[in-house]
């Protein structure tokens, strides 16, 4: 049996994912397409599921997240 993705492992395909994984990644929640920004002047990144609310922020992300690396610092996945 699969395991359910939960938010952790969506930060963790949209930061070190191929490709494809984090073109096919979802909403742990409700299966609803993401949306994730990073800020490089400010070192944030936000991902969240406009159908049912939930939102992840984090700090300190100095790293360019490989989502940023594919599809620009701002994108709609899963749609």
């Amino acid at each position: 049996m699969l395991k359910k993705m939960d938010w952790d492992d969506i930060d963790e395909i949209l930061f070190d994912g191929t490709k494809e994984e984090i073109q096919n990644v979802r909403c742990a929640d409700c299966n609803g397409a993401i949306e994730y920004e990073f800020d490089e002047e400010y070192a944030t990144f936000t991902i969240w599921c406009h159908p049912c609310g939930i939102i992840s922020k984090g700090c300190k992300a100095y790293d360019k997240p490989n989502c940023a690396i594919f599809f620009g610092n701002k994108s709609i996945l899963g749609s």
